[in-house]
Formats: C-alpha cells, sequence, structure tokens
C-alpha cells in the first residue's frame, strides 16, 4: 500500500546563497563521484539526519561556497538561520490532519479502480 506523511511539509528554502532544512531527512549522505560503487562504504537508506527548528539543532548552509553542503552554519549563524526560518513559516500552507493509512482503502484504489479514489457511494468493502 501507499505510504503518505498525512500533513504538508514544506522541508526547505533556498533565498539566495542561503539554504535552509528543516526536518527528518531520509537518505542524507555523500555517495561517492560513481553510485554505486566502493568509493563510499554506506549505505544511503540508513542515513538519516533530523534539521531541527532552532539555530542550535537546525541546517544552514551557503550553497554558493559550499554547495555539497558539507558546513552547516546555523548554530554560528542563527540570525541569518532565523530569517530563513522565518520565510520558510510564512510559505507553509495550512494543511490539516488527513487521519491513519487505509490499507483496504488503498488496497482498493490500486487494484479496483486503477490508483484512484473512489467511488464513495457505492464501495462494496468493509
Amino acid at each position: 500500500p501507499h505510504r503518505h506523511t498525512p500533513r504538508t511539509v514544506v522541508g526547505g528554502l533556498i533565498s539566495g546563497e542561503w539554504k535552509i532544512l528543516v526536518g527528518e531527512l531520509k537518505m542524507s549522505c555523500w555517495t561517492g563521484p560513481d553510485f554505486p560503487n566502493t568509493t563510499v562504504h554506506s549505505n544511503p537508506e540508513l542515513s538519516n539526519h533530523t534539521c531541527g527548528l532552532t539555530a542550535e539543532t537546525g541546517c544552514l548552509y551557503n550553497i554558493r561556497v559550499d554547495p555539497t553542503e558539507h558546513h552547516n552554519l546555523a548554530a554560528k549563524l542563527p540570525t541569518k538561520w532565523g530569517e530563513l526560518y522565518s520565510k520558510l513559516k510564512a510559505i507553509t500552507v495550512y494543511s490539516p490532519e488527513r487521519g491513519t493509512d487505509d490499507g483496504v482503502a488503498c488496497n482498493i484504489a490500486t487494484t479496483e479502480y486503477q490508483g484512484y479514489w473512489g467511488p464513495f457511494l457505492d464501495l462494496r468493502h468493509p
């Protein structure tokens, strides 16, 4: 079944030469120049990183100077982090809680309705 995050989350923003990231970042590692091979011995699926909601725990990069995002500047530049975080919050849209995944509905959508939800009125399944 399809898995989704029930809330819309804006996880990053680029403004000029600055980039801010928030939330949990899946597969957040640096691979070798040719991936997959043995230039780097890591599994990207196991590499997760969390960028918090404060300058102390957040992620801020100058992508002009550091295009590979190896140097997190959030703690060193809390004012810049705060400026970008304010912009990020301003563009984050309202997203209501959507409830929990329904495996039966997901299965019906993919097996009987070619990936579409419905029809709702004559649903013949429990």
